[in-house]
């Protein structure tokens, strides 16, 4: 095994994020043809330990939570968010945004939620200060 690859259970635990996400981003990078990062030995994965995107992967992810623990609490569900964050998502439909909210997962479109996230609540700012 080359020595810049490292068992995911260990590098998870020295870069503080679960394994589970090493393993979505594993099938991602899978999906695409990229191998660079991974590489699955025995049944085991190991991960590059020059992967420097997990952290800001993890850190995504959270940013892209606490921005939707902020915006639910103004709708009377998800699919109403999801129709309001289709302004900002096009290429995606309300179902999918719909199907994303409720599942919780913002891997594959991380990014692009926070950014939709992030413009909807300056949008619900904005109609607050012209009402006031």
């Amino acid at each position: 095994m080359d020595n810049e690859f490292m068992l995911a259970k260990i590098f998870a635990s020295i870069n503080n994020i679960k394994v589970r996400s090493l393993y979505v981003s594993f099938c991602y990078d899978k999906k695409i043809g990229r191998t660079d990062r991974f590489k699955k030995i025995d049944g085991r994965l190991y991960v590059s330990s020059f992967y420097p995107q997990t952290k800001k992967i993890s850190a995504d992810i959270e940013r892209a939570r606490k921005l939707y623990y902020e915006l639910i609490e103004e709708y009377a569900s998800e699919y109403f968010l999801a129709k309001d964050l289709s302004k900002f998502l096009p290429f995606l439909t309300v179902y999918a945004i719909y199907e994303t909210l409720i599942a919780f997962k913002f891997q594959k479109h991380t990014l692009s939620f926070i950014e939709a996230f992030e413009q909807l609540l300056k949008d619900k700012k904005r109609t607050r200060n012209e009402n006031d």
